[in-house]
């Protein structure tokens, strides 16, 4: 704030916001007061936005000169130009620090993840006798995997069927890469098992952790192998996949989950989820599906439009072949997104 100096008694901001929390001003440069060469000033306050936005001390300036607002704004840095009073000031800063306080608190909301062995594992009842060994292995592969990555801080422990993870959201946001995918599941893989993994986010560890568990549950809905979240505002983001993985959307148990909602076999939603992981694509046609599946036509056509009545289905193109005959429709196929809303609805 270079409007705050000597003459005005800093607008008495020293005196009522504690020195931790006060915005830099003329008082922090040694600049000599009072002031008489006033352009000379300006190119000296000028130079200090600019050093202190490029350091990353600050991320927003107030300043009372247009020119130096005119300036930071075309150079693409934020500035409020304002005509100071003390009562302006006062409020504009009190938002200012509420709102970034208020951001600080949420980035340390608690975040937590649950892993678990599927269910359906222990129809082999020797693995009951393998548990700590499993839940060792689990334990050591997470710790690993975080250190590998360059995460640290971060808690994990055993908590007897179970492993735990405890972090933060801003953490747990970094580690997700935005909620996209989770890395550690790929190294999970070396368990050999079906694991559950459910991340809760709460604003206490006792609502994060029961949020936890409603995430694993999702994903033991799945048979495992995958990650959800159940965020501070009980949304649910996922199923989400290792980003080595996260188009291994031919999963059987993913499969079986769509063929459950539509009338269409498991077999002929595998073999159609196959299908768009070979072409890299989950744009078709009639066509293309009668091509793959070795079926008719009319077979083809009849299964895009069970999947477009699902919702499952979009037609994003429709072209003539050599401009003449029925129109040719391309459709859009998005398996986890209609499982996504079937799981809303029914949770």
């Amino acid at each position: 704030m270079d409007f705050l100096k000597e003459d005005n008694n800093y607008y008495d901001i020293y005196s009522l916001i504690d020195s931790n929390k006060c915005p830099y001003t003329i008082k922090d440069f040694n600049i000599p007061q009072p002031v008489y060469d006033f352009k000379k000033l300006n190119d000296k306050l000028l130079e200090i936005h600019l050093d202190l936005l490029r350091d990353n001390k600050i991320n927003l300036s107030f300043t009372r000169n247009y020119i130096i607002s005119c300036e930071l704004n075309k150079l693409g840095y934020d500035c409020i130009y304002m005509v100071p009073s003390t009562e302006s000031i006062l409020n504009t800063f009190k938002s200012l620090v509420n709102e970034i306080t208020l951001q600080n608190l949420d980035k340390n909301k608690s975040a937590t993840c649950i892993v678990t062995v599927n269910s359906s594992e222990y129809i082999n009842e020797d693995l009951i006798f393998k548990n700590d060994e499993i839940q060792n292995q689990i334990y050591n592969t997470i710790l690993n995997s975080l250190s590998r990555h360059g995460f640290y801080g971060v808690q994990v422990k055993k908590n007897d069927m179970k492993i735990e993870i405890h972090t933060t959201k801003e953490m747990l946001n970094n580690m997700t890469n935005n909620y996209t995918d989770f890395f550690i599941s790929e190294d999970l893989k070396e368990i050999k098992y079906s694991l559950n993994i459910g991340w809760g986010i709460g604003n206490t560890n006792i609502h994060a952790e029961q949020n936890a568990s409603q995430a694993n549950g999702k994903s033991a809905a799945l048979n495992g192998n995958c990650t959800f979240i159940v965020n501070d505002t009980n949304d649910t983001i996922g199923p989400l996949y290792s980003n080595k993985n996260s188009n291994t959307i031919e999963d059987s148990s993913i499969a079986n989950k769509v063929a459950s909602f539509i009338p269409l076999s498991n077999t002929n939603v595998s073999k159609i989820m196959c299908m768009i992981n070979d072409r890299n694509s989950n744009n078709v046609s009639a066509e293309i599906l009668a091509d793959y599946m070795n079926i008719t036509l009319r077979s083809a056509n009849r299964i895009l439009s069970i999947l477009y009545k699902a919702g499952i289905a979009t037609i994003v193109n429709t072209k003539l072949d050599n401009q003449r005959g029925r129109p040719k429709k391309i459709y859009k196929i998005d398996f986890l997104s209609f499982l996504n809303k079937m799981q809303k609805l029914n949770s």
